[in-house]
């Protein structure tokens, strides 16, 4: 049988080894380096610094990354020759090697983004000048003498990493899946490259390289074989070596371990997918919680029904009781039963011999019955108060292991943040700026899966800031600026929350010609003017994909493919992006993401039939429906603690079809904070809130931003988990009028002689905003509007009614110069043609049959006010 690689396993393959290498290897190797540069004045340790560069050549070979793997190497010669001070400008080198450090931060930076790199030529080109040998040249030189501390860390490399590596392979049965044999063989071959390219061991690299054909050409099982007959030989030719190198340096001392070394090495690094998966399996555990509390209540409800049922038979058993010791009593002929004559009892008295019927014996076990109950009650009790007892302590167990775990997934801030040191750095050089980079929040622990999510996004917005916000100098100087610019890139947590910031100094966005590309794409409305929009809804254009306002492209930015990139991937993070501008001053963007991305405190709320979820700490406030502070209906806004604030249904927000209103009783108002400003949705009820696990949605098909994933409840239903910050908002904000202008709001007038139906109409007029004037019949409407001549927007009036009826109060209405303009609708249970043409004819705008139609009748009140405008 004969095992081929496809060409998209292959490359598959080969993208694993490249992410692997440039997340969790690569930045180590950076960060060695970087220390390296600070200690130069303070005898560096140069073992570990072409270490650093040996394992970034390899690494980039295995990436992928020629032009990176030959910057290592030139950096490696130049390391080394300033360790034998072969060079005669020390300082030049150092800066060299400097120049150098910043080169590689930046093919790094660049590797995440794009597969091609190249690594700056005049840099290239004046390194070799320092360092004029190839690569192939370096790799064929023989073994030179080496130190006591190199020796001890080839010795402990060969003895005890390439020893691991081996045992790898020899403890592999042959009996293992094909996958397995061939991930583990791959793995092998990988790690031994490696180590021969780090510790400079051509014998190493020439015995492990025909493997990869090996692997490449034939059977797992056939690769295993030869890979085994390969370990003698390479323990051979590691004990050869061993014994060469020994006697050349045996006068010398081992160096001592390193304080430092000795406690590092008591610690186990752990990859990253691994303490993912058992996030994850922690996760399932809190799930399988949820359910045994849910089961728990049941069970303490049906006991707690048992403890009623057992009090509710007290007194009947009671009875039993007292009943079976008066039959126990009574004669033994007044139980009517005959007892044969030749019962060998009938020589005993009655007070002698107890004698005892069907019924004794069914009254007994009765009460036998009962004690089992209350004894099986007992049971019940102990049992549901060890069973809660153990679900608490579970629950203290496993918040305590998953806060362990997340623990063990924090790193610092400053690790992400000085990448970026030398990437802007670099663009100083390269376009002829200054700008400085100040971080802030350092030491704010983050989760090392959001903080290596954040390698994309805050490139691209320092590139932007770069590009975009910051002015040239001479530019600078002219405003009155300080010739060096400064981006501040900070973090901090506040109330279980990630923000980020980066802002610069410059120069601030242009929302002007932002408007004009949005009305040039159709983003707005082509009669609409610039003052007609918040500023907000201007910079959300910015997001768009290929949305740009730069005059050129340059290979910074100007694709307009930046910012789209960004907000994409915080959305993926559950997180929100926002945009703070001011002209001449700088530009702030502001990332907020959920410190947690599993364990959070949602809120349940009742919305219809229907169950959904909102993380607690966006929702502001809760309100009674019926205390909302109504300023306007169309839109609909409130007053909510000196703002004025959008109301806003979910069936405006949500693809989903609209109920209509008649359907919808809304109790409680949610003010959330949404992406610009806090808005209110309205829903039935406030459930409770709860800890629970979020569940992302994969990527099979394209989810909306606001949904976060799902949460499930101990009784196995799928709740939506919905982010309010995240919600499509353009329609939320009203467009800002062109001229101030003061809205009244309508206030319609009801002359209507049924209590229930005027409270009815009084109800929905109100919960939609109108102000309302109730009138119990036709003459008091008269007096109403003669109270309030300038006020009333519309009228409601029934057909019957004491006094003065509708038809008479709609012809002295129309009789008037004061009234005849306000429109008026008929609500009536006479649905006849008869009465409705007699209506008309008087001068009705519209005639309603009752029973009333909540949606009908909105919407026939609100075309007659948008056609009468009058009130405003």
């Amino acid at each position: 049988m004969s095992f081929q690689i496809d060409e998209a396993t292959l490359a598959a393959m080969t993208q694993e080894a490249r992410i692997c290498f440039l997340e969790e290897d690569a930045p180590q190797y950076l960060q060695t380096l970087e220390i390296g540069l600070q200690q130069r004045h303070d005898s560096p340790n140069f073992i570990e610094l072409q270490r650093a560069t040996h394992s970034l050549k390899g690494g980039a070979g295995l990436a992928q990354l020629p032009s990176l793997r030959e910057l290592s190497h030139r950096l490696e010669d130049l390391l080394q020759a300033i360790q034998q001070q072969t060079v005669l400008e020390i300082e030049e080198a150092w800066t060299l090697l400097e120049w150098g450090v910043s080169e590689v931060a930046n093919l790094l930076n660049q590797a995440r983004m794009d597969q091609v790199v190249d690594a700056d030529f005049a840099l290239l080109e004046i390194l070799a000048s320092f360092t004029p040998t190839s690569p192939e040249e370096t790799l064929n030189e023989p073994t030179q003498t080496v130190s006591a501390s190199q020796l001890a860390l080839i010795q402990k490399a060969l003895t005890q990493d390439l020893e691991s590596c081996i045992t790898t392979v020899t403890c592999l049965s042959p009996d293992a899946s094909p996958d397995e044999i061939s991930n583990t063989l791959n793995l092998f071959f990988d790690e031994c490259l490696l180590l021969g390219e780090t510790l400079d061991l051509p014998w190493l690299i020439a015995e492990i390289e025909p493997l990869e054909l090996v692997l490449a050409e034939t059977s797992p099982e056939d690769a295993l074989l030869i890979s085994q007959q390969l370990i003698i030989q390479l323990r051979s030719y590691r004990d050869q070596y061993l014994a060469e190198i020994e006697p050349v340096n045996s006068a010398s001392e081992p160096s001592p371990v390193p304080k430092e070394e000795k406690v590092l090495s008591s610690q186990v690094r752990v990859p990253l997918k691994r303490l993912e998966d058992m996030t994850y399996h922690v996760e399932e555990l809190i799930l399988t919680r949820e359910r045994l509390r849910l089961q728990q209540e049941h069970l303490q409800q049906a006991n707690q029904r048992l403890r009623d049922l057992s009090q509710v038979f007290e007194p009947i058993r009671e009875q039993i009781q007292l009943l079976y010791d008066q039959v126990a009593l009574a004669p033994i002929y007044s139980s009517g039963l005959v007892l044969p004559k030749n019962d060998s009892n009938l020589d005993f008295d009655a007070l002698e011999l107890d004698r005892y019927t069907e019924l004794h014996s069914s009254l007994q076990t009765f009460q036998e019955l009962m004690l089992r109950i209350q004894e099986t009650r007992a049971d019940l009790d102990l049992i549901n108060h060890d069973f809660a007892e153990n679900l608490e302590q579970s629950q203290s167990n496993l918040d305590g292991l998953y806060n362990k775990l997340t623990q063990s997934r924090l790193v610092p801030f400053r690790i992400l943040a000085q990448r970026f040191i030398p990437q802007l750095q670099n663009l100083n050089r390269r376009y002829g700026k200054s700008v400085d980079l100040l971080i802030e929040g350092e030491e704010t622990l983050v989760d090392q899966v959001v903080l290596e999510n954040l390698q994309t996004p805050l490139t691209h917005l320092l590139n932007n800031a770069f590009d975009h916000g910051i002015e040239s100098i001479s530019d600078r100087l002219a405003c009155g600026k300080t010739e060096t610019a400064q981006i501040i890139l900070s973090a901090k947590v506040d109330n279980n929350t990630l923000i980020i910031q980066l802002k610069d100094d410059g120069q601030g966005i242009d929302l002007l010609r932002i408007y004009q590309q949005a009305k040039e794409r159709g983003l707005c409305l082509a009669d609409s003017s610039f003052e007609q929009y918040h500023s907000e809804q201007i910079l959300d254009w910015i997001f768009q994909p290929n949305f740009s306002t730069a005059q050129t492209v340059s290979d910074l930015s100007g694709r307009g493919v930046g910012l789209d990139i960004v907000r994409t991937q915080i959305q993926r993070l559950r997180g929100t992006v926002q945009v703070k501008t001011q002209a001449k001053e700088g530009t702030t963007f502001i990332l907020k993401l959920p410190l947690n991305l599993s364990l959070m405190s949602l809120s349940l709320i009742q919305v219809e039939q229907r169950l959904i979820a909102l993380p607690s700490l966006s929702i502001l406030e809760s309100l009674p429906y019926k205390e909302l502070e109504w300023l306007t209906s169309n839109p609909p806004t409130v007053q909510w603690r000196q703002q004025i604030i959008p109301v806003i249904s979910l069936g405006e927000l949500l693809p989903c079809p609209q109920l209509p209103l008649d359907s919808v009783n809304p109790r409680v108002a949610l003010v959330v904070s949404g992406a610009f400003t806090p808005f209110v949705i309205t829903v039935n009820s406030l459930i409770g809130e709860r800890l629970l696990i979020v569940k992302p949605f994969d990527q099979t098909i394209v989810i909306p931003a606001y949904l976060a994933g799902c949460t499930i409840l101990g009784n196995g239903e799928i709740v939506p988990v919905l982010l309010p910050e995240a919600f499509p908002m353009d329609s939320a904000i009203p467009l800002k009028a062109p001229t101030p202008t003061i809205v009244k709001t309508p206030t319609i007038l009801v002359a209507e002689d049924s209590v229930a139906t005027r409270r009815l109409l009084e109800r929905i007029l109100t919960q939609v905003g109108y102000t309302t004037l109730m009138c119990r019949d036709g003459q008091e409407a008269l007096d109403t509007l003669a109270q309030h001549p300038d006020d009333v927007s519309l009228v409601i009036s029934d057909v019957e009614m004491p006094r003065l009826n509708g038809f008479e109060l709609l012809q002295q209405m129309r009789s008037s110069p004061k009234w005849k303009h306000i429109p008026v609708i008929m609500a009536t249970s006479r649905t006849g043609d008869r009465h409705q043409q007699q209506a008309m004819q008087l001068g009705a705008n519209a005639y309603l049959g009752k029973p009333i139609q909540a949606q009908e009748f909105l919407t026939t009140i609100e075309a007659l006010l948008t056609n009468n405008l009058s009130f405003v």
